[in-house]
């Protein structure tokens, strides 16, 4: 009862803040807790089992974080965000799918960390009509907000690849420690 009582204190208190955020803010905010986690859990591999694919044809370990990365950078180009030229990545898929080939583990986190501060940067720059904007997602009718929103579950729907490979592999996600 006490914790019930306490959360429903939190979110009556906390309401009037959330309320107050744009869907951008919130976005970024989301984008934020995902780069903690994918960013720790790049770090708690051993080098090894940044090989490990869970069956040929499947991205391994380092490709799922590399495609996290270059995924930073490439979505949301379609909504008028420039990619910082020295990455190598630029608005065709391509290149995301050359970084994807690739392999060091240095050099993979790096870009990893990079990219998230990409893309909350990018997201925090989207405008209010950039968001209401009507946008073709990949086939369905939409508009920028649904883009946005995309783009953010793409990059949960990854960090949960990730923590299945963790798992997989014995490795426990830092934060559930």
């Amino acid at each position: 009862m006490h914790r019930a009582l306490g959360l429903a204190v939190t979110l009556f208190v906390a309401s009037p803040a959330i309320a107050q955020m744009s869907f951008q803010a919130e976005t970024a905010s989301s984008v934020e807790v995902a780069a903690a986690k994918v960013t720790a859990l790049a770090g708690a591999f051993a080098d090894a089992q940044y090989a490990w694919r869970p069956a040929d044809g499947v991205r391994s370990v380092e490709e799922a974080f590399r495609h996290i990365a270059g995924t930073n950078y490439w979505m949301l180009t379609r909504m008028g965000c420039d990619i910082p030229e020295e990455t190598g990545f630029t608005a065709d898929y391509n290149t995301v799918v050359v970084f994807e080939g690739k392999s060091g583990r240095e050099e993979t986190e790096q870009v990893l960390a990079a990219s998230f501060e990409h893309l909350k940067s990018c997201t925090l720059a989207i405008t209010d009509a950039q968001l209401d904007a009507a946008m073709d997602l990949f086939g369905n009718p939409g508009t920028g907000r649904g883009y946005l929103m995309l783009t953010s579950t793409h990059l949960h729907e990854h960090l949960g690849q990730v923590v299945a490979y963790a798992r997989s592999n014995g490795v426990v996600p830092p934060w559930s420690n």
